[in-house]
């Protein structure tokens, strides 16, 4: 406290000097030593007279100790070297306006990403149900259609991880595994998110209220292409928009994640981003409604933890709280 009071008195007074006595103690070391503690003591009162006079010496006032800039426009000092966006001027990052700069958006910039517009003859069989929570609040329920014509087999293990009764090995007694106490894993900002389950253990020692999970625990197998069956995966492109959910190509990766697409609406099939996602997944589903776009676009401005450029996992956890699936007919 002492030491930044008088940072801050020597700052308004550039013309002060810097002078600390010495003293010689006495005894067999006979050693000059230098007093500081002292020296701060006489300097307190000055320095706390100086700040009371100078009205706009203030601690907003003061030099900022980070980077000037914002950190999403090109490579600034505060993202190359990994520091936490934001500062005394922050926004809650668990408030539904609260941008991914650190500042709020107004009502009229807070654009919501259209739903994609399905090709004719694909046929929605299931729907799930994702419960999510921002922080300590509820945020909303992401609605997802299913299609079942696509991939039959990843449909079917997407349904049973809403249901919360996946094993993956018929063969085997292992404990039931969930999307819920998954987390949103990754956000590419205008490109897709990902959302899925980090750790299945921790996962399931929270849904049963435990500690942690038993000592016999064992994650379930992934789902991949092969023991599923799915031999067609010949999903639409991802450069219908924003909304599709997809899987990698080779079945559902270790943490079963399912991927988002936050991109524009439509976007051509010949965009780095729609090819990328195209070649290295598959389109299994769509997101239902107007307000599970509204939370989409919502998770799409998270303030993330970023150690380069836009993208990273979110600064606030992002958890799963709980998830539903209904069966649909064709009808529907």
């Amino acid at each position: 406290r002492y030491l930044l009071l008088t940072c801050a008195a020597l700052w308004l007074d550039g013309s002060s000097s810097l002078h600390i006595k010495t003293r010689v103690v006495e005894g067999p070391a006979a050693a000059k030593t230098t007093s500081r503690r002292s020296w701060l003591f006489r300097h307190a009162a000055f320095a706390s007279v100086a700040i009371g006079n100078a009205g706009s010496a203030r601690a907003g006032d003061l030099p900022s100790q980070q980077a000037t800039g914002n950190a999403r426009e090109g490579l600034d000092f505060d993202d190359a070297i990994g520091i936490k966006w934001g500062g005394y001027d922050r926004c809650d990052a668990a408030d539904p306006s609260c941008g991914p700069d650190g500042q709020l958006i107004a009502p009229e910039d807070r654009a919501v990403l259209p739903a994609p517009q399905l090709p004719e003859g694909l046929v929605i069989t299931q729907e799930v149900e994702l419960d999510i929570q921002v922080g300590k609040y509820a945020a909303g329920t992401l609605r997802i259609g299913l299609f079942g014509s696509v991939a039959p087999g990843a449909v079917r293990a997407v349904g049973e991880l809403a249901r919360g009764t996946y094993r993956g090995r018929p063969d085997v007694e292992l404990y039931a595994a969930s999307y819920a106490g998954g987390t949103v894993l990754n956000v590419e900002r205008g490109e897709s998110l990902e959302v899925g389950v980090e750790d299945f253990g921790v996962a399931y020692a929270k849904r049963r209220g435990l500690r942690k999970a038993p000592e016999d625990f064992e994650p379930p197998a992934r789902p991949t292409r092969d023991n599923l069956d799915d031999s067609t995966f010949m999903g639409p492109s991802h450069g219908l928009g924003a909304g599709l959910v997809s899987i990698p190509r080779s079945g559902l990766d270790a943490d079963f994640g399912l991927t988002l697409t936050t991109l524009p609406s439509p976007t051509s099939e010949k965009d780095r981003r729609v090819a990328q996602l195209d070649k290295k997944n598959v389109v299994i589903g769509a997101v239902l409604d107007t307000a599970s776009m509204e939370l989409l676009s919502r998770l799409d401005n998270l303030p993330v933890q970023r150690a380069y450029g836009k993208n990273g996992k979110p600064m606030l956890k992002v958890a799963i709280t709980g998830t539903r699936e209904a069966v649909r007919s064709a009808q529907n």
